[in-house]
């Protein structure tokens, strides 16, 4: 199975690296030069050890990219405060998912991390991606009751619950997140 990441932050690396025992190709995307470089070395590092013959593309090509089983777009800024509101974030992050959405629309299989996933997926029209934010918020409801901007306060960031979604979804080939 072939998929690619683009934006290796925090969560991106954590969904790549949650892919690494499953996937025969993994095709990084990242604008920042030292993010890339750093990811790359240090996911290497943890593939050689879950599944040396998984390979990692370092700076992957639109066209490779197209050609993978799955796009997860994880890139823009995240929410680094409760107080960030989704207005601010798809401020900033509507044009950058724009612009990496006009390199691969056709694809079958998209999925959107960026914050706020659904509300850029309405503003861009986009039929053929899944927005992952709600499902996640509907299992943390259901779980534990507790949301991701008390993850945040408490630990800064969140990755873990949405490395999980993706992970489910690329490996049971769900057409859909419900």
């Amino acid at each position: 199975m072939k998929v690619a990441v683009i934006g290796l932050g925090k969560v991106g690396s954590t969904i790549a690296y949650s892919l690494i025992p499953y996937c025969s190709y993994i095709y990084f995307n990242e604008i920042d030069k030292d993010t890339l470089d750093g990811q790359n070395i240090d996911l290497r590092d943890a593939k050689n050890i879950l599944n040396p013959v998984c390979r990692l593309i370092k700076k992957a090509t639109w066209d490779e990219i197209n050609d993978c089983d799955h796009i997860v777009i994880s890139a823009g800024i995240p929410r680094v405060t409760p107080e960030t509101t989704d207005d601010q974030l798809l401020k900033v992050n509507l044009p950058i998912v724009k612009d990496i959405i006009e390199n691969i629309y056709q694809h079958s299989s998209i999925l959107l991390v960026t914050n706020p996933p659904e509300l850029i997926a309405k503003e861009l029209n986009l039929n053929n991606v899944i927005p992952i934010g709600q499902t996640l918020d509907d299992i943390r409801a259901i779980t534990h009751g507790k949301t991701g901007k008390y993850i945040l306060l408490k630990k800064g960031y969140t990755n873990w619950g949405i490395s999980a979604i993706i992970l489910d979804y690329v490996m049971n080939k769900r057409t859909d997140i419900e």
